[in-house]
């Protein structure tokens, strides 16, 4: 059943993101292939966003019976977490990532596409260190929106709303012109390049995430 097991795992340390993020929580439902992925700025906040999902779940009514996650020092306390749960951990022995092959498989593929669309985007490396949880956040979004195993999307069966109307989605590092807010003197540009880095999720769906970029 949906929401039932989750594969888990994380990824880092990146270089520090605009919003000083530095890992990537990454939880993937096996009945539906859902992404709920979590920006992290250290590693201690991932048993407080795991503990929220479990929850979030239960209160939709899905009940997380087992947890696949690796021996790392990191889980120990979810293994706690699972015991006063009342959820199978199903801990992977040493070496054994293929064991937990479908976040990991997840993850390559949403650094993949992440690399890709900066790449496209024509970014510099030094740009892309402190965009990649944008990008990577972004194809997560995309990668829900999409149908998998007999499911329109990924968002429905857990009762969510898509976050982002098809007509809506844009490839990431679209280019744009945004206005320069307040009255600009004669001559002088009134809007200046940016370029498409998110879906702003707290606003209408065809609001989006920019960055400037330098038009020199």
């Amino acid at each position: 059943h949906p929401g039932e097991r989750l594969f888990v795992d994380l990824t880092g340390p990146f270089q520090e993101s605009v919003m000083k993020n530095r890992y990537m929580a990454m939880a993937v439902d096996q009945k539906t292939l859902r992404i709920f992925e979590y920006l992290q700025k250290t590693k201690n906040q991932l048993i407080k966003n795991r503990k929220k999902l479990i929850e979030e779940l239960k209160s939709k009514g899905f009940d997380v019976k087992f947890i696949r996650i690796d021996n790392g020092g990191e889980n120990k306390a979810m293994i706690e977490l699972c015991q006063r749960k009342g959820i199978v951990a199903e801990v992977m022995p040493p070496h054994t990532s293929q064991y937990n092959g479908v976040v990991e498989r997840k993850f390559a593929t949403i650094k993949c596409c992440s690399t890709s669309c900066m790449s496209v985007a024509g970014l510099e490396d030094e740009t892309r260190g402190t965009l990649w949880a944008h990008a990577m956040d972004d194809n997560c979004i995309v990668h829900n929106i999409m149908p998998h195993n007999g499911y329109a999307n990924c968002y429905e069966v857990f009762n969510e709303k898509q976050p982002v109307k098809m007509e809506d989605l844009l490839p990431w590092g679209t280019m744009g012109e945004m206005k320069i807010p307040g009255k600009q003197k004669n001559f002088k540009d009134k809007s200046e390049p940016v370029c498409r880095v998110g879906y702003d999720l707290n606003h209408p769906s065809n609001c989006y995430l920019v960055q400037k970029v330098s038009n020199k």
